[in-house]
């Protein structure tokens, strides 16, 4: 028994403390690990489906072609952004994109107050990139003559 101060804690208190305390660390542990695989798995339907929020389930918008006719041509902020997410198949936030354009040699644009904000709407808007949550990342093209393993292509047999 340990007293101090008119307080009195007998050693089998201290002893369930000790169990309890033990006990609880396992169970968050657990938990822990539980909520990181959960994580993993919304990760992984995130890449395979499009969900649109409080409607149903519905294929993925294809990515209109860019092409250098297009306004968004060669050299451009927009072009050169949605070429890097293809390439990449990275999903970046809203300050990643930003950096992104500094490396792709845009600084004068990204570094312009909202630009950043202006251009992913438009991007989006226009099917070129998809966003989800707070990360945005190329929306799938469509393949010529549907190729079989081409994204929502029939596959042949």
């Amino acid at each position: 028994m340990v007293t101090r101060d008119g307080v009195a804690v007998s050693a089998k208190e201290i002893a369930s403390w000790r169990d309890e305390d033990a006990r609880l660390e396992r169970e968050i542990d657990q938990r822990v690990q539980r909520r990181s695989e959960i994580k993993r798995l919304l990760d992984a339907v995130e890449l395979l489906s499009v969900q649109t929020e409080g409607k149903e389930e519905k294929e993925p918008p294809t990515a209109p072609a860019i092409t250098p006719e297009s306004e968004d041509d060669g050299g451009s902020p927009a072009f050169d952004l949605v070429e890097h997410f293809r390439k990449t198949g990275h999903s970046l936030k809203v300050q990643e994109a930003r950096q992104r354009l500094i490396d792709l040699g845009h600084a004068d644009k990204a570094n312009q107050k909202n630009y950043i904000y202006g251009l992913l709407f438009r991007l989006v808007k226009s099917g070129k990139l998809i966003k989800r949550g707070s990360k945005y990342k190329a929306a799938p093209t469509s393949s010529p003559e549907g190729e079989a393993g081409a994204l929502g292509a029939p596959a042949r047999h």
